[in-house]
């Protein structure tokens, strides 16, 4: 199955984030992020969505990942693809880590399930020195 991922944020942290990753595990195919600046109309932001959207119709599944529950750049997206949540799958939050293990799922076998991922993401926020403290 063809999946792909779209990053939305405020500001940078999109493209940032999937740029990060890129230095880790290379070049990216099937991913595009988009980043809304504060100078933006949401018109605007909603056509660049559109835009960016439209590059991903070859694809049988997509998942997105907005930064923030509730802000405007999850908000518009979720305008945008509400009506096909056969294809579109929309997690809010996301670090570097569960870009990086979602982006190695999607390529490696295509078989994910969204609770999954969010499970991921969930145990990869941990206190270092308390779980280092107890190794010893």
């Amino acid at each position: 199955m063809k999946t792909g991922m779209l990053l939305v944020s405020h500001g940078y942290m999109a493209e940032e984030t999937l740029k990060s990753a890129e230095m880790i595990i290379g070049d990216i195919k099937n991913t595009k992020s988009i980043a809304m600046h504060s100078n933006y109309s949401t018109d605007a932001t909603k056509e660049i969505m559109k835009d960016t959207l439209k590059e991903f119709d070859s694809y049988e599944e997509v998942i997105i990942f907005a930064d923030l529950l509730g802000g405007t750049p999850c908000n518009l997206i979720l305008q945008e693809v509400v009506s096909d949540k056969d294809k579109y799958k929309l997690i809010s939050g996301f670090d570097l880590g569960i870009i990086i293990e979602t982006l190695s799922i999607v390529n490696s076998n295509g078989e994910f399930e969204i609770k999954d991922i969010i499970e991921s993401g969930k145990n990869s926020i941990t206190d270092v020195i308390e779980k280092f403290n107890s190794k010893l």
